[in-house]
């Protein structure tokens, strides 16, 4: 379950430190932007007033910035998903011991799932590399 951190998200992590003041030890590319994970305390710090510490860093990378709290319990791992999928509408999100079951309607299945599958395939991989579970779609 070892997270690989390359030497490009290594340098996001110190730039994101450097602009909000608040140290983060994962990040990871996800729907074709870079996604922050940050103490729950320090969310609102790390966005910044009016979102401008989002904006600086978004102008800088030339990406789509998100920050999304940390997850100690194991049991928030929907939380974690949920902020991540985020606007995404999902009936459900099931955590067995094994994987994490979404349960979504048609539409919203195919914006979970991308094209080519490859937002499916990036989930997969953070989910488990963070957490060391599948992850499953259903209706």
């Amino acid at each position: 379950m070892g997270k690989v951190i390359d030497m490009q998200l290594i340098r996001y992590m110190n730039l994101f430190n450097q602009i909000t003041g608040v140290k983060t030890d994962s990040c990871f590319f996800y729907n074709n932007g870079i996604f922050f994970v940050v103490p729950r305390q320090m969310l609102s710090r790390s966005i910044g007033e009016d979102s401008v510490n989002l904006k600086k860093l978004g102008s800088i990378i030339g990406k789509r910035v998100k920050v999304i709290g940390d997850v100690n319990d194991k049991n928030k791992i929907r939380n974690f998903i949920s902020s991540m999928i985020h606007p995404i509408e999902v009936n459900n999100i099931d955590v067995t011991a094994e994987e994490v079951v979404i349960s979504a309607p048609m539409q919203s299945r195919a914006m979970i799932i991308g094209r080519n599958k490859t937002k499916l395939e990036e989930m997969k991989k953070i989910v488990k590399d963070n957490f060391g579970k599948e992850v499953r779609i259903v209706e």
